[in-house]
């Protein structure tokens, strides 16, 4: 198979959250991202952009909700509790990253940023 140079640059990839539950256990969900795809350099400046050293960790969880408009364009398998699909938008991104589970949904889009820039990909 050749090798093809793409124009287009976005990328759907996976994100996976994993969230506390009752018990001491996780539940993990999946859903897939649309990216802007950035060079390794690229996002290294994006992830630095702000010193994360000024900065409290609420303050940290809304920076990366900036960081994230620049390069997480859309997404799919996003439901509500009636089991409805949750269209993207920067809104329903800041209440995510900046919630009760914003480490965690901040953790999975910073993995599949660094999957997609250094192609390493976790093992299950």
């Amino acid at each position: 198979m050749a090798f093809v140079i793409k124009e287009d640059l976005r990328i759907q990839w996976p994100i996976k959250v994993s969230i506390p539950a009752d018990g001491g256990t996780f539940q993990d969900f999946e859903f897939i991202g649309v990216f802007n795809r950035r060079s390794p350099a690229q996002l290294h400046e994006l992830a630095n952009s702000a010193s994360s050293d000024d900065l409290g960790f609420p303050e940290m969880l809304a920076s990366n909700v900036d960081k994230f408009a620049e390069v997480l364009t859309d997404w799919s398998g996003v439901k509500d509790t009636a089991g409805q699909a949750v269209p993207f938008s920067m809104e329903v991104l800041r209440k995510l990253v900046t919630g009760p589970d914003g480490a965690a949904f901040s953790r999975g889009i910073w993995t599949a940023l660094n999957e997609l820039a250094y192609g390493v990909r976790e093992k299950n």
